[in-house]
């Protein structure tokens, strides 16, 4: 999908949104979960953070100010020449080997090192973000032009980028103007909004076969750019928190967008699960990182939290060992090619430290156009192809045809399955199939995951040009003219890959060895909770990869590898307090693909009273007021819910305004009385826990709450039907209010004064109520009722409604005549409307009937056999009213009835009257 919106506070092109479900509205148990877990991280913008104009996000204009960055740009072209060199050497060192009849020694291996190493570092470096910085704050320092303001400054610690905020004003956009004019600057840009491009996979694309072999991906790692993933989903390891268990797919969890405390949003049927998934299932052996860039709504992500997610795989691409990045999103282009200065900054610098990015080709149905980014030349473009009939598109929609809604232009890189494919998210148990090119983005960047760990050598632009070749080529015939690309296949994809980087020379047949302590050699544990050291020794390439079980058959398949880790944690086989021996296994792998032919064991006992290891910090989370969204003021109080290892003894907490450095600690409480700091109209709170070994949240517990200090504002207040005039005394009456936090509860009543006598009840989503009264019928006049309206934050207002409760009827005079005026077929009426009067609830109107013959319409003008009832409402100001489409030369008895605000009406006047004969 693409940008929600053009112009405001975001600018940019306008943007297509599609969405194809095959089945109903997703769901996904979890989706209002807390984020958690010792690996997840949160970077939203701090609220309190610079630039504020005085104006509210509505109406500012955020730009994203792009710097020239010659230390940048000279790293990422030396990366480039250094990934050619590296391949080059390695061709070259395997055609000597050859030659030389080599069986395939360590001095003629393809490098083990990852080509990338070096220019990450320089990219990383303390120097280059010394100079960075620096450059950033002499331009968007004091001398900033009048109109702007700088944001978020620091946020973007690799990328050369920052952003501004402006009002509306025409000095603004001069400064802007300056800006763009200053010799430091290269580009100022939009700061868009950017949505999901979402509208039998796995077979198609051969990825049984290749996990089969061995190639899985493992030693690699998928950053996934979205909105967020459920990892409590079974596709990414049924995790209890971020990397746990061990079988938990997920190993970080990043927030860069507005926090909105949940692992996925239901907006867009929980598409970073979906998206996370695939990628998940094409390589079974890399590691998900799920890096959330949408704000609350999950609708839609602004620029500024996407690139903020985008610099944290900058910084963090080789401790993670990140091999790639979907990205399913963007905005409406309608061009083959474009550019886009901050996005190419940051995918430059993603391809500089190692990393290819999978961009989704959009779901506007073009034939020689792309979405933004993925029409940038820095990306893999990937649209979307059916990987077997399903009715989606077309009737007769076949595997491998292009799916009628995906982009495609000649730069495109490759055809990726895209409809349908069911993964992560369900429907009442049941998977979801979902279409669009945001699900061919993760099969590509899976792909690519196994293409770099199978080829850890190959350089980004061999592994392109393999998924270029790596698969049949499938014809557009959407259009004349229209491309045709491959559709990726996994085993042709590497193969090609191999090819393009040299062989991997015979491997010497020599497994590595290992060996593993539990909890550093101890005897005993009292808990299943345990660290487990793993010493290895590999003589024909360095380890890359191992598998961990409790039990000795349970490594037998390649998508049990895991990434190497020489102190993982671990969880003994339960259940709990099923107290004996435990074994550990461990089976290593090294990077030439040579696996011990028998695991390395360590025991331990698992005994009441031995000592618990406690290897994690605590986990937990806090809410304000009970998990309001709205407060009523800075005053709240604060639920601290809070899980050790080691137990809930000696947890000890630190609260705070502001995210930063926390002190003093004092023990953990439940509840706490706050006053928190307003800023922006809303407060966040920020909780730190320590456990008694010391161990302290890498992040802290965050809650968010508007502040609405303004009771509900009640819009309408009526009987059932309108008016206030009534002549019975059980009425129905309906209001309705409005809210900043949402209505709560209504109530009403009939009482004079005080608080309400009524029962209190859910208000709708609507703000809407009604309710049923009995006034006091000991006597006509006015009767009081009331409507009472409560919000989120407990602020309460009422409203009186004065009803006439009248059971007389309208006074017509004995003087009072009925004069009628014959015509050919019609009768013109009049009345003297001052003998008319009602002096309590008001004249209303008049109800006319009437019928041929000399007998009169029943008193009060009520239905009757064979009588008419004048079928438009007679208004209380009017004297006169002509019937029409009547018999000529026919006697006809009217009566004109008097009816009054409550309904009550007067016996009425009778006159006859002979219609003219033809």
């Amino acid at each position: 999908m693409a940008p929600r919106r053009n112009g405001g506070r975001v600018g940019g092109a306008a943007v297509l949104l599609l969405l194809l479900l095959a089945g109903a509205s997703a769901s996904l148990p979890g989706d209002a979960e807390p984020l958690g877990g010792d690996e997840t991280v949160v970077f939203a913008p701090p609220p309190e953070e610079g630039g504020d104009l005085g104006l509210p996000d509505s109406k500012r204009n955020s730009w994203i100010v792009v710097f020239h960055d010659p230390d940048g740009d000279a790293i990422v072209a030396e990366a480039a020449q250094a990934a050619a060199e590296t391949a080059a050497a390695a061709e070259t060192a395997a055609a000597t080997a050859a030659a030389a009849g080599d069986s395939g020694g360590d001095a003629m291996a393809p490098p083990r090192a990852s080509p990338f190493r070096a220019s990450a570092a320089r990219l990383t470096g303390r120097g280059r973000l010394q100079r960075l910085a620096a450059l950033k704050s002499s331009v968007l320092g004091e001398g900033l032009p009048p109109g702007l303001a700088a944001r978020y400054v620091g946020r973007f610690k690799h990328l050369p980028l920052s952003v501004v905020v402006a009002d509306d004003t025409a000095a603004a956009a001069a400064a802007l103007d300056t800006l763009r004019a200053d010799g430091r600057v290269a580009g100022v840009v939009p700061n868009r909004r950017l949505r999901p491009n979402l509208v039998e996979t796995l077979p198609l694309i051969a990825q049984p076969a290749t996990a089969a072999a061995g190639q899985n991906g493992a030693g690699c790692a998928i950053a996934v750019i979205d909105t967020g993933a459920n990892y409590r989903s079974a596709d990414l390891g049924s995790c209890t928190s971020v990397g746990k268990p061990y079988s938990c797919r997920v190993k970080a969890h990043i927030d860069t967008g507005a926090q909105d405390n949940l692992l996925d949003s239901i907006t867009n049927k929980y598409h970073g699960t979906n998206t996370a998934s695939i990628a998940a299932a094409v390589a079974p052996g890399a590691d998900i990182i799920s890096i959330d860039v949408f704000g609350g709504d999950g609708d839609s992500a602004e620029t500024v939290d996407i690139l903020a997610g985008l610099d944290w795989v900058v910084e963090n691409a080789v401790k993670r060992r990140i091999c790639s990045v979907n990205f399913s999103l963007g905005w409406s282009n309608s061009s083959p090619t474009c550019t886009d200065d901050a996005f190419q900054k940051a995918f430059q610098a993603l391809r500089a430290v190692g990393v290819l990015s999978a961009v989704s080709a959009g779901n506007n149905y073009r034939t020689n156009a792309l979405s933004g980014p993925a029409c940038l030349p820095e990306v893999v473009s990937v649209g979307a192809t059916h990987d077997a009939p399903n009715n989606v598109c077309y009737s007769w929609s076949a595997e491998d045809q292009v799916a009628c809604f995906s982009n495609n232009a000649p730069g495109m890189t490759l055809w990726a399955p895209g409809c349908s494919l069911t993964a992560g998210a369900t429907v009442e148990g049941a998977p979801v199939a979902l279409c669009g090119t945001s699900m061919a983005a993760p099969v590509a960047a899976g792909a690519i995951a196994v293409m770099r760990a199978a080829v850890p050598w190959a350089t980004l632009d061999q592994v392109v040009a393999a998924l270029r070749e790596g698969g049949p080529v499938v014809a557009d015939t959407r259009a004349a003219g229209a491309a045709s690309h491959a559709r990726i296949r996994i085993p042709d994809a590497v193969a090609k890959l191999q090819s393009f980087a040299g062989p991997s020379l015979p491997a010497k047949a020599v497994p590595p060895a290992g060996a593993v302590a539990v909890n550093g050699g101890a005897a005993r544990t009292g808990g299943l909770g345990v660290i487990l050291s793993i010493a290895a020794n590999a003589s024909s390439g360095a380890v890359a990869a191992m598998c961990i079980a409790n039990q000795a058959a349970a490594c037998g398949e390649a998508s049990a590898f895991r990434t190497f880790d020489p102190a993982p944690a671990w969880k003994l086989a339960g259940p709990p307090g099923a107290y004996g021996a435990r074994t550990v296994y461990v089976w290593l792998r090294d990077e030439r693909g040579n696996s011990m032919q028998a695991p390395a064991t360590a025991t331990i006992e698992y005994a009441a009273g031995a000592p618990v290891t406690n290897f994690d910090p605590p986990t937990g989370r806090v809410l304000i007021n009970g998990g309001a969204a709205a407060v009523a003021s800075s005053a709240v109080e604060l639920t601290v819910e809070a899980d050790d290892d080691a137990g809930p003894e000696g947890l000890t907490m630190c609260i705070s305004n502001a995210d930063g450095p926390c002190s003093p600690y004092r023990a953990l409480a439940s509840t706490v009385q706050w006053t928190g700091k307003v800023v922006s109209g809303g407060l966040t709170v920020y909780v730190w826990l320590k456990d008694r070994d010391g161990y302290e949240t890498p992040r802290p517990l965050t809650a968010t709450a508007r502040i609405d200090g303004d009771p509900p504002k009640i819009l309408s207040f009526t009987l059932d039907g309108g008016g206030a005039a009534t002549n019975t005394p059980a009425v129905k009456v309906v209001a309705r209010a409005a809210d900043a936090s949402g209505v709560s509860s209504v109530c009403f009543d009939a009482a004079a004064s005080g608080d309400c006598t009524g029962t209190w009840k859910a208000a709708d989503a609507s703000g809407e109520a009604t309710g049923a009264l009995t006034l006091d019928a000991s006597a006509p006049g006015l009767k009081p009722v009331r409507a009472f309206f409560r919000d989120k934050t407990g602020l309460t207002s009422s409203q009186v409604l004065q009803v006439w409760y009248d059971t007389k009827a309208p006074a017509m005079q004995s003087g009072m005549k009925l004069k009628g005026r014959r015509g050919s077929g019609s009768v013109r009426l009049s009345w003297r409307r001052s003998k008319v009067t009602d002096r309590e609830s008001g004249l209303a109107g008049y109800l006319l009937a009437y019928a041929p013959g000399s007998a009169a319409p029943p008193e009060g003008c009520g239905a009757a056999a064979g009588v008419a009832v004048h079928g438009s409402p007679i208004p209380a100001t009017a004297k006169r009213v002509e019937v029409t489409g009547l018999l000529p030369g026919t006697d006809y008895t009217f009566r004109l009835c008097a009816v009054d605000k409550a309904d009550n009406r007067a016996a009425g006047v009778t006159a006859v009257v002979t219609t003219k004969a033809a």
